[in-house]
């Protein structure tokens, strides 16, 4: 992974083989980022899609392979137990141009992947929400 800073703006650059959130979650440990909402387009090879069910409270996942477009990845890094989490959305096409979206486990970059990211001034936590089972922000 490659970066410049702009003031509290970077530009992440993921090459082929890097894995998306693992990378921000490293890049936000090692420059003190404790809040920021990123967005991001490139192609990947393989990516961990997640729908939660409300009723289950549990993530049902589904692996995608092959070459994907990122058309659209929209998230943020939050702390929890003092410890960086991603949570990311994102919107994938595949050769004949048909949508696959949704919560973002995990992916395998392909060509590259683009991240915008914006460090905020704050500290907000996630916290475990026992009605819903999700980490929600605590504010």
């Amino acid at each position: 992974m490659r970066f410049v800073k702009l003031g509290d703006k970077y530009i992440l650059k993921l090459r082929k083989g890097e894995t998306v959130v693992e990378n921000l979650i490293k890049f936000a440990n090692e420059n003190n980022i404790k809040n920021a909402y990123f967005s991001a387009i490139g192609a990947v090879l393989e990516a961990t899609l997640s729908f939660y069910d409300l009723k289950k409270k549990k993530y049902e996942d589904l692996l995608l392979k092959g070459e994907w477009e990122i058309t659209s990845l929209i998230g943020n890094i939050m702390q929890m137990d003092n410890k960086a989490v991603v949570h990311a959305h994102i919107a994938l096409s595949d050769k004949q141009k048909n949508l696959k979206g949704g919560h973002l486990k995990e992916a395998v970059t392909g060509g590259t992947c683009e991240i915008f990211l914006d460090k905020l001034d704050s500290n907000i936590n996630r916290k475990r929400d026992e009605e819903t089972g999700l980490n929600l922000m605590d504010i």
